[in-house]
């Protein structure tokens, strides 16, 4: 199936997010970037990366930028003023996107390319002895240049994760011009 891509401007997306019917093991990545001096437990709510149906929606809408994906589709944002300005790139969606706008021309002479992977920072940590609970969707990594634990929705103890991307490259410069997360999973041992 061909994918398409919508644009525009919203200005309320825990309200897309909450209709749309995103299915709730799909992933988020939340980001919020204060205007005033962070507390100590401001900080984990700073970088969440979860499960859709494991984020409080009121952290959606004061997120700065986030994306909801998933294999199929993904749905990304970033906050300009009181507006949303989204961007979801896909398969046809459902349930229509209301508030914006089909865009063919971008996705013109472009050829997509599934399957790129990213490693995330951080190698498997043991929660315990940070303190920390253990939880059955998510775990613990640890990266010396980063002063905490990050946490990743990572139902095995892969002792690295990694982000599959799907990119969109111009077929006359080979540059990737778009791209849309598709999953995280385990890191996959290179075949000799």
């Amino acid at each position: 199936m061909e994918d398409i891509l919508y644009t525009g401007s919203i200005p309320n997306i825990t309200d897309l997010v909450n209709t749309r019917y995103f299915p709730a093991e799909a992933f988020v990545l939340l980001e919020c970037f204060p205007q005033d001096i962070i507390t100590e437990e401001q900080r984990p709510g700073l970088l969440q990366f979860a499960y859709l149906n494991d984020v409080d929606k009121g952290d959606i809408n004061n997120s700065t930028s986030g994306r909801v994906f998933q294999q199929e589709f993904e749905l990304r944002w970033e906050k300009d003023g009181n507006q949303y300005r989204l961007i979801y790139l896909a398969e046809e969606p459902k349930h229509g996107l209301p508030g914006l706008t089909r865009n063919d021309t971008l996705l013109s002479g472009l050829e997509k390319h599934y399957g790129r992977k990213y490693y995330l920072f951080g190698t498997l940590f043991d929660a315990s002895k940070a303190g920390r609970k253990k939880e059955d969707k998510y775990r613990y990594y640890a990266e010396v240049r980063i002063p905490r634990l990050l946490h990743y929705p990572m139902q095995e103890n892969a002792q690295r994760v990694q982000l599959t991307v799907c990119e969109y490259v111009d077929e006359k410069s080979g540059c990737i011009q778009l791209y849309r997360f598709q999953k995280l999973e385990p890191e996959q041992e290179e075949e000799k």
